[in-house]
């Protein structure tokens, strides 16, 4: 069967259905993978954070009278996010580097 498709200035032209509907299985795995790497990402995101500041160490005691420090082994909470923060920093120019270096492999 086929299906008219009107253009912008144009007259009607037939399509063939199958064509026009025949790519939903593309379209939906195309879509989950999408969700997947979004997923993936916007967690990394939102864990880099608290798992990097948890591997912290120092000579400060912790102390449980303060505020959480972020770090089970250093009390120093200012310590700690500049710590985590510079490996974060360390972390994110190695994936470009790898990005960059990919990019013109895989297209």
């Amino acid at each position: 069967s086929t299906v008219a498709v009107l253009a912008p200035n144009t007259h009607a032209v037939m399509v063939p259905k199958s064509s026009l509907f025949g790519q939903r299985r593309v379209i939906y795995v195309t879509l989950a993978g999408y969700c997947m790497v979004a997923t993936v990402y916007c967690l990394a995101k939102e864990l880099y954070g608290p798992f990097l500041r948890t591997l912290v160490h120092c000579d400060t005691p912790v102390d449980p009278a303060e505020p959480f420090s972020g770090s089970e082994f250093c009390g120093d909470a200012k310590y700690v996010l500049a710590t985590a923060q510079a490996q974060e920093g360390a972390l994110v120019s190695a994936k470009l580097l790898v990005h960059g270096l990919a990019a013109p492999f895989l297209g």
